[in-house]
């Protein structure tokens, strides 16, 4: 079964109906209008994290009789439904996953894992097979079928390094700190090819960077905070991304 099939039966139910981004439904099709004006955040949690104590499987038998001091109490569970429920700390995510807007796919892996965290990471930033190296990383490769033109704003990662996911072969994706203080020294004669491909490469994506900028800029004077935020450095990450969708940047994908 390819991923594209396997995408297309997936997903958790939620009252009653079998739910699915539509997001995953566009990839590798052509894009309505609405999908055009739409954008994805991708939020990326590093660290260890229990996840039989995040979404929490209470009708499984094994889940009580292995976890005898740090199985959650079924009545502290909330949204409770076909036998799998949230920690009682993530209520607002039972809320979001009732409205439809948030889908779990569990107990996903790779064949013959090789117990490495950063091949783990690097096989789901690029979507490879087990026994596969790739260069351009999942996200990269749906931008270049997206832009029908080099896009440097196509994906934004919010951080101080570049992501696998967002690479692609062409430079559609940007990664800035903080948009605030983002700036770029001009490029010159950026654009100009030459007969070093190499060298054409680069000025290609000093070009892409600084017209990225322009737009990060402009999309932020465009804006300003509407709700609260916490002063974390998360917080912070997602009221830049809030910042530039309402600024009209016209990103596929925000990363952070």
């Amino acid at each position: 079964m390819n991923r594209r099939n396997f995408l297309s039966l997936t997903g958790t139910f939620t009252g009653g109906l079998l739910v699915l981004p539509d997001f995953l439904h566009a990839l590798g099709t052509q894009p309505s209008q609405n999908q055009k004006d739409s954008c994805v955040v991708f939020l990326q949690l590093n660290g260890g994290n229990d996840g039989l104590n995040t979404y929490i499987p209470f009708d499984h038998l094994g889940y009580y009789d292995l976890r005898p001091h740090i199985a959650i109490a079924k009545n502290d569970i909330v949204g409770k439904n076909n036998g799998m429920g949230w920690h009682p700390a993530l209520k607002n995510w039972n809320t979001i996953q009732q409205n439809g807007d948030l889908t779990v796919i569990q107990n996903v892996g790779y064949p013959s894992p090789n117990r490495s965290h950063f091949r783990s990471q690097e096989i789901w930033q690029t979507a490879s097979g087990a026994q596969e190296y790739l260069t351009e990383g999942w996200l990269g490769r749906y931008l270049d079928l997206q832009c029908t033109t080099t896009q440097p704003t196509g994906g934004v990662n919010i951080d101080s390094i570049d992501n696998l996911a967002l690479r692609g072969k062409e430079p559609n994706s940007i990664t800035v700190k903080d948009p605030a203080r983002f700036r770029s020294h001009a490029a010159g004669e950026a654009s100009q090819l030459s007969t070093n491909p190499q060298l054409d490469f680069v000025r290609k994506i000093a070009s892409s960077v600084v017209e990225g900028a322009d737009d990060i800029r402009r999309a932020i004077a465009a804006s300003q905070t509407e709700v609260s935020y916490p002063t974390t450095a998360l917080g912070k990450n997602l009221e830049w991304i809030a910042r530039l969708i309402k600024g009209n940047l016209h990103t596929h994908v925000y990363y952070t």
